[in-house]
């Protein structure tokens, strides 16, 4: 029965297990050292990749490590970032745990060589599964450099589960792009296959330069600053324009106090604010960077540090939301800001939000060798160290869950409308002066100086759209009631959706047998489509069952109904019929999209005319 004795495990063990939790693949290691050279205040740093990333290089030009402590850097919980559990609170460095060194070398062979700027040599140590091999006195310029080579050599289980070489050179491409986009002061050098991927200038380079150097001239020109600050934190970065969308999410990233890291109740706002903006299945552009008191955050609940969780999200939200906002939308952003800075739509977690603007300075630890978290730094000058003695991560709220972050929570949605209907925001429409149409389905017309473009159909759906939402219930009788049998699916979603068809002007009568009788429709219907787009209704409904929200279903029926109503593509409208739908459609609130997000009219500037026939007069 000895077997079944507790005993504690030998460190060679318990170092492979804790590697198991922070080295999942080659891109957990750079992480891990690219964040160390962050911390040691490298403005420069190279990573060379070979094989897939089982080989790597990692080479920064910051403080280095004592001669004296270099063997101690490869202990666990071995770290010169914190002092005691309270610590734990007022993080604003990177890494923090002391586990990464000893992590990696239990899993793979390494050589680092470092040198501080006080000591005349630097030093050489080899480790291989942990054990030291030899360590030894060398010449060597201020800084760090670390080579690992073979990694899970001695867990062939481990290295049996990597992905294809392509699969996890993109991993670390990828996160490489994250730490130059964050820390743009920071040049970058991203050497894979002894062929250069990244290159980016650190030194004045703003985030958008960084942009510009690793996505190219197209995404950066397509971008909008973000700048805006609370009494809780700050946000800024960049947005893409109204015009400009993608087809992934691959360009959203979020980070927290420098740090890169999952946010999905962002990812879903920026859904929501984007929705009648963007067409379907397109996504905006977003790098934002959120820099509140680290007493606001737990970083220690997750053992790559990914996820993090905040004291009050709604704080979180209304700043985030706040800052993508006034950009979008900046005059209507002041006029709001100007009634009322403070006008407790945020549903507090805790009373001390409220008073963060009369708290005293809170100084980071002596010891903390950052020196470029200005920001973070700022932050803390507002906020007074927090009361409590000992870490305690159940004082952090829970994340919300799907469906309950949502616009009711914080008026989100009578708010974003606001932001959007502002009247300052938009161009006076209403002077198009049309000259005729192309293809039977484009009105040309003069705004200014300028020629324009107006889509017939999405222009007449972006009206019908907001007629609907005007007069929801406005409805015609049928003189001649039509009859429909529905199969089991539409009888289905019919009967879970009655009432959202009674608020759109439908009477609807069940005749028995899965079927129905359509007595009255909405009034911007036509008698000869009613069945067909009522089936339309149902069947998208199918289509889209993962839209559980009341208010996705209420939005998505008046979509339907305003696109299936709208003028078509060849249908022929005279002049006065023109003048009408310019008219109409020029009053609405959101003129420049359609309700499904896709652009309504394209201006073509005189200017652009006159480039092209090289005229300078």
């Amino acid at each position: 029965m000895t077997d079944h004795l507790i005993q504690l495990l030998p460190e060679d063990v318990s170092n492979q297990i804790a590697a198991g939790e922070v080295v999942e693949r080659p891109s957990s290691i750079v992480k891990e050292l690219v964040e160390n050279s962050i911390d040691s205040g490298a403005t420069e740093i190279i990573i060379d990749i070979q094989n897939g990333g089982r080989t790597l290089k990692i080479t920064d030009n910051g403080k280095g490590i004592p001669s004296n402590q270099v063997q101690l850097a490869f202990k666990r919980f071995a770290t010169s970032k914190i002092r005691e559990e309270k610590d734990l609170w007022k993080l604003s460095t990177m890494g923090f745990r002391g586990e990464a060194l000893a992590s990696i070398a239990s899993v793979a062979k390494i050589e680092l060589k470092t040198k501080t700027q006080n000591e005349t040599q630097g030093t050489k140590i080899n480790i291989h599964g942990n054990n030291i091999q030899n360590i030894e006195p060398i010449g060597y310029s201020s800084g760090t450099s670390i080579l690992i080579e073979d990694l899970f050599y001695n867990t062939p289980a481990r290295l049996k589960f990597l992905k294809s070489d392509n699969t996890e050179i993109n991993h670390i491409i990828e996160l490489l792009q994250s730490f130059a986009i964050c820390n743009n002061h920071i040049s970058f050098s991203v050497i894979n296959k002894s062929r250069e991927v990244i290159r980016t200038t650190g030194e004045n380079a703003s985030m958008l330069d960084v942009i510009r150097q690793i996505f190219g001239k197209e995404i950066s020109d397509n971008l909008l600053e973000v700048s805006y600050e609370n009494s809780y934190g700050t946000v800024e970065g960049l947005i893409s324009k109204q015009t400009y969308s993608r087809n992934d999410k691959n360009k959203q990233m979020f980070f927290i106090n420098n740090r890169w890291v999952k946010v999905p109740f962002v990812t879903r706002m920026l859904d929501e604010i984007y929705s009648d903006i963007l067409a379907n299945h397109k996504y905006p552009i977003a790098f934002l960077k959120v820099f509140i008191t680290p007493s606001e955050i737990d970083i220690n609940v997750h053992p790559t540090k990914r996820e993090v969780r905040f004291h009050s999200y709604s704080a979180v939200y209304d700043l985030v939301y706040k800052g993508i906002m006034t950009t979008l939308y900046p005059v209507a952003s002041k006029i709001k800001d100007d009634f009322n800075e403070n006008n407790n739509n945020i549903n507090q977690n805790n009373e001390n939000y409220d008073n963060y603007e009369n708290k005293t300075d809170f100084i980071s630890p002596s010891y903390n060798d950052v020196t470029n978290n200005s920001k973070i730094e700022s932050v803390y000058q507002r906020n007074e160290e927090p009361s409590m003695t000992s870490y305690n991560p159940n004082r952090f709220s829970e994340p919300p869950k799907v469906g309950t972050y949502q616009v009711q929570q914080f008026s989100f949605y009578d708010e974003l409308r606001e932001y959007k209907n502002n009247e300052l925001n938009r161009e006076d429409l209403e002077s198009i002066k049309p000259i005729g149409r192309i293809y039977e389905l484009y009105i040309i017309g003069y705004l200014g100086s300028d020629l324009c473009f107006i889509d017939q159909h999405l222009a007449h759906e972006r009206y019908l759209y907001e007629q609907l939402e005007l007069d929801v219930k406005s409805k015609q009788e049928l003189i001649t009631p039509i009859m429909i049998h529905l199969s089991d699916s539409e009888w289905d979603n019919y009967s879970d959706n009655k009432d959202l068809f009674e608020q759109y002007g439908y009477e609807i009568q069940e005749f028995g047998n899965k079927t129905i009788i359509l007595r009255s429709i909405p009034s911007v219907l036509e008698f000869g489509e009613s069945e067909s787009i009522f089936r339309n209704i149902l069947d998208e409904m199918i289509n889209e069952e993962s839209r559980k929200k009341t208010l996705d279903k209420l939005t998505h029926v008046k979509k339907t109904i305003a696109c299936k109503a709208a003028v078509k593509a060849g249908m022929h409208l005279d002049m006065e019929e023109i003048k009408i739908l310019i008219k109409n459609w020029a009053k609405t609130k959101q003129p420049y999209n359609c309700p499904h997000g896709r652009p309504v009219i394209y201006r073509l500037p005189k200017s652009d005319i006159d480039k092209h026939f090289n005229r300078t007069w």
